[in-house]
């Protein structure tokens, strides 16, 4: 399997801007991906932060679908 290519963070949430830059979307796409349940994101105070393990897991699958659906 090859390595995901998102950088190296302690921390287990970013917030959407961060995550947008990261995947190379905007925010309003980061934002429809948590309303259709692609990405995982936990509510801290005002703030939605984007679970970064919700973010590998949607470039695997997007990596899967290009593949042709065969197993990574």
């Amino acid at each position: 399997m090859e390595p995901l290519l998102v950088p190296l963070s302690p921390q287990k949430n970013w917030e959407g801007p961060t995550a947008a830059e990261i995947l190379g979307v905007g925010r309003e796409t980061i934002k429809r991906l948590i309303a259709s349940g692609q990405l995982e994101s936990v509510k801290h105070g005002r703030k939605r932060l984007v679970v970064v393990e919700s973010l590998k897991e949607h470039v695997e699958r997007l990596r899967t679908e290009q593949r042709g659906g065969e197993a990574a």
